[in-house]
């Protein structure tokens, strides 16, 4: 968690200076994108599979998480932002009481720098194609009759790309977007009593994000010198 707050500083830092610059990088601050995501995992792991087997834990196929997104636009056609994620999902044993007693929990948080290529930037609509580079904190716990485990990877590279699309007024647009984010864990930090052998996990997969566009951010904020702009 340590390392996600010095990242997540080092972009705020980096955001903040920007307006500084702004008039000499003709950089005008374009949006602000809230969104919920749902990945479905592209490979299922069968260790883990074994282990939830005989307390019928329910398989975790699909993971939701809710972001941020703040992008500024560096030409009629180039976005540049950040993006940060959480991610917290849970499949208990089938006709499970509450609070559960045999679970698989996983949880992630992610924060990224992305890059957007306009391929239509209209009042009322957007499309673009886009990348995104990030660090990332994971942990998966599994807890059985048998056992607990837990596995942590901190500080994982990831990456993300794919397409959206964008319709809706000036100033609120909704949008949809799809794509791949690359999360295959490995050189785990484990800790339990059963799993010892599982030394990878793959929470890669395709996703689905849904969302709030707020353009011409930040007219409602006005950074001292900054002339807000809006797509």
């Amino acid at each position: 968690m340590r390392t996600l707050m010095t990242i997540n500083i080092f972009l705020n830092v980096l955001f903040m200076n920007i307006p500084a610059h702004a008039k000499d990088f003709n950089l005008k601050w374009s949006e602000v994108r809230f969104f919920l995501s749902e990945t479905t995992f592209a490979n299922k792991d069968e260790n883990l599979g074994a282990l939830m087997q005989a307390d019928q834990i329910e398989e975790l196929n699909k993971v939701t998480g809710f972001g941020l997104e703040a992008n500024a636009a560096l030409s009629s056609w180039f976005k540049a932002g950040t993006k940060i994620k959480g991610v917290f999902n849970a499949a208990n044993k089938k006709e499970a009481p509450f609070p559960a007693t045999e679970y698989l929990a996983v949880q992630q948080y992610s924060a990224g720098l992305t890059g957007r290529l306009m391929l239509a930037n209209k009042k009322n609509f957007n499309l673009d194609l886009f990348g995104e580079l990030g660090l990332s904190n994971n942990t998966v716990e599994l807890q059985t009759t048998g056992g607990k485990a837990k596995w942590d990877k901190n500080s994982h590279f990831y990456q993300r790309a794919g397409a959206s699309v964008a319709a809706g007024g000036e100033s609120f647009k909704v949008f949809v977007e799809g794509g791949y984010e690359n999360f295959k864990l490995d050189n785990l930090k484990y800790e339990g009593t059963i799993g010892q052998n599982i030394n990878e996990i793959d929470l890669s997969g395709s996703y689905v994000s849904v969302g709030l566009i707020i353009s011409g951010l930040p007219s409602w904020i006005k950074p001292g010198g900054l002339s807000t702009g809006g797509n």
